[in-house]
């Protein structure tokens, strides 16, 4: 018998700034999961376990504090790409997935497979 299981890898979390194409957008909080599939196979009292695909999803939230922040959230549309700079060094190639823009609130999936780029 097999079965997939999701095992949380990081919860990553802090403030951070967005920007497209090198250029400012917002400093934001972001708050990101990364999980990983586990494949798991039970056979004859033996199990095996193997690792799938690795799956970051999260969100970012406009900080208050930004400057003309009603024209950054308009700006921010669905399906386009940003640069997440995380306060760990760490970067993520991202697209909004969905968005609150009431609540400045922007829902993150990565761009391909290359997952966090440190610098």
């Amino acid at each position: 018998m097999s079965r997939t299981i999701h095992r949380t890898l990081e919860t990553p979390s802090g403030l951070g700034e967005i920007r497209k194409a090198g250029q400012h957008i917002a400093n934001v909080s972001y708050h990101l999961t990364v999980k990983q599939q586990i494949n798991v196979t039970e056979t004859f009292g033996e199990k095996e376990e193997t690792e799938g695909l690795r799956e970051i999803s999260g969100q970012v939230i406009v900080s208050k504090e930004e400057r003309m922040q009603s024209q950054v959230l308009s700006g921010m549309k669905l399906g386009e790409t940003f640069t997440l700079h995380m306060s760990d060094g760490r970067r993520l190639e991202v697209f909004t997935s969905n968005c609150d823009t009431v609540k400045g609130i922007y829902y993150l999936a990565p761009i391909g497979s290359v997952g966090f780029v440190s610098d």
